[in-house]
Parts: structure tokens; sequence; C-alpha cells
């Protein structure tokens, strides 16, 4: 029988993306010359319950109470309306605990997703506040972090002050439960919402000063503007743009190649400032080198890995890849005064 963590088609009205088994639905991590180390064993309680309960991450709140037994199935009835005191009228902690061996070297504590009003705390030191279900939250951890274990807490606070930016439809559509429980938002509304929790992916990066934080690749269509469908292999050539959101301890140069699996690359040195810095890298693609990906039922959607790689002049190289597809939509018009065009294009798609 389905359940509530089964039913794909509420995913949204909960926010419980991540829990949905089979799919791939990770966010792109931060990137370095380590893999990252998902942390993904959590219990949750209330100590004004006594409650301690095992926690999935990604995941939420209602859906751990329910797996637990202490609230009944939220799409049945009016679950989700009598038992919201539970989740909402105590304060919830999430609690991880993992091992270090060797603190002394940089670490970034990242969380992709948090919904919402949470305080982050390290081995009892507030790192900061997840206030944005859409923003991903990252923390340099190194001399907070201990030689062996170490406790990792996301405490949920329904009085903890927002920014008020969450999905929309879990406070409660027309298609969806009207929330009885509010968060106090900065501007003095109280706005209604359903469900908390840790909703996206959480992982330590261990890194020797150089990472990638984002690599966001732009397709831009180099030919005229046209007036009838590409015809393959016979359109304008296609430019990827890629820029690279970089994060390093101190100034220095690297060299940046992107590379396409239809064969092309390009090199180029950048000088780094210390701190977040961003550089964009062209790649010219022939018409003659890929194939045009199509809505579906009109052709086939070819995708192509692009690969970046990051060289500092000392270090090790980092690595990111990404899928892109080459497309392009115009608007045709014709001339609206003439009526021969007119007659002949009504009806017409």
């Amino acid at each position: 029988s389905s359940s509530f963590f089964d039913l794909r088609v509420l995913v949204m009205l909960w926010g419980v993306v991540g829990t949905l088994a089979g799919l791939s639905l990770r966010d792109f991590p931060i990137v370095a010359d380590n893999d990252p180390e998902y942390l993904s064993a959590w219990n949750a309680s209330a100590e004004t319950l006594g409650w301690s309960i095992p926690a999935r991450v990604p995941g939420d709140l209602i859906s751990d109470l329910h797996r637990a037994g202490k609230v009944g199935n939220p799409l049945v009835e009016v679950n989700w309306l009598k038992d919201s005191a539970l989740w909402h009228e105590h304060v919830w902690t999430y609690t991880t605990r993992f091992t270090v061996a060797d603190p002394e070297v940089a670490r970034t504590l990242v969380f992709d997703g948090v919904k919402m009003g949470a305080e982050i705390v390290l081995n009892g030191q507030r790192l900061g506040s997840a206030v944005d279900q859409y923003l991903r939250y990252s923390f340099e951890v190194q001399g907070v972090v201990k030689q062996g274990e170490n406790t990792l807490e996301v405490v949920f606070n329904s009085s903890s002050m927002v920014d008020g930016r969450f999905m929309a439809c879990s406070g409660g559509w027309d298609w969806a439960p009207f929330a009885n429980t509010h968060f106090n938002d900065t501007t003095g509304d109280n706005l209604h919402y359903m469900s908390k929790g840790i909703w996206k992916d959480v992982y330590l990066l261990k890194h020797s000063g150089l990472v990638v934080e984002h690599v966001v690749p732009q397709i831009l269509y180099l030919g005229e503007h046209p007036t009838a469908p590409l015809a393959p292999h016979k359109h304008g050539d296609f430019e990827v743009a890629t820029r690279v959101h970089v994060r390093t301890n101190k100034a220095l140069q690297a060299t940046l190649r992107v590379t396409g699996s239809w064969g092309g690359h390009n090199t180029s040195t950048f000088s780094f400032r210390a701190g977040n810095s961003s550089v964009t890298i062209p790649l010219r693609v022939p018409a003659s080198e890929i194939s045009l990906w199509w809505p579906n039922g009109i052709g086939h959607q070819p995708l192509y890995s692009l690969n970046i790689s990051l060289q500092p002049e000392e270090g090790a190289t980092v690595t990111a890849t990404r899928r892109v597809g080459f497309r392009h939509f115009a608007l045709v018009t014709g001339d609206d005064t003439n009526a021969t065009y007119v007659k002949e294009a009504a009806g017409a798609e």
C-alpha cells in the first residue's frame, strides 16, 4: 500500500525531494581535491517530549515522526492538522556524529538545503543560521572540528525569525492542506508553513585551500535568426560559455581547461584572488560536431559531457563534470498586414 513517503505527486507539498528512493536528485556538490563525506546517520529529539527518533537526511520531520509511529499518516483525514503541535510547538534537534583523524586540515561543512529557521551548532559552537530553504549554507570548520568524535546539531525552533523564502505550497494552496502553524518573518508577518527538516544533503569536504563551488555552462547560438527549423549540421555554430565559481584561501594562478565529449577543448590561465571569485571560459562548438536537442516527440535529446579541470601552480587538480545539450528557440513571425499571409497562417501552429 502507498505511504506518505511513496507518493511522488505530493513531493512539492512537503519538500521531501531527497527521500525519493531510486531517483538521482542530489545537488552537484562543491568539489576539491578530495571527495565529499556525506553525513546521513541522524536522529531527531525533542527534550520537552522526551523523544529521540531516527531521522533521515535528506528528509523532513513529519516523515520521521510518522515512521516512528508518533503521528498518523499525514495523508489521512486531518492527521496533518491535529498532530501539528508535536512538530511545531517543540524545539527539535537533529544530531549526527562523525570522526576526524586530522583536524588541522581545512574542511568545509555544507548544507545543500535546510527548511527552515534552524541554528547550526558544531561541538557546542554556533556556526550560523539557516533561514532560506533555497540557499546552500557552507562553513569553514577548521579549528572547530576536533580529533576523534565530533557532534553536529541542527536546532529547529519555530520562534526563530526567518526570511520567508520557502516552498509556497507548503503553507497551503488550493490543492494543499492549509497550515495552522506559522513562522515569524523578519517583516513582522506570520507566515503559514508546514514541515521542517534537512531536505537536502549534508557533507564535509576536506581540501587543500582551493574549491570549485559552482560550474555554470551557458549555451549560446551563434547563427543567424532562423525562420525555419534548424537542419542537422547545417545550422550555425554554438558557444558554451562556462562560468566557474572558485574559492581559495590565498591568491594563486591556475590553468582552467574545459573539454567537450564532442571533441572540442579550450585552456586558459587565470589569476585568482584570495576568497571568492569567478571566471568564464568560452568553447566554440561547430555545427558539424554535435546533434541538436529536440523536444519529446519531435526528435532525440542527445546530451554531451562537459569536463572542467582547474590546475593550480602548486597542488592537486580539481575536476567537475556537467551535461549539456544544444538547442535554440526563435520566435518567427510573418507580415500580419499581408492578407495572403494571414489567410495561409490561419489555424497553423
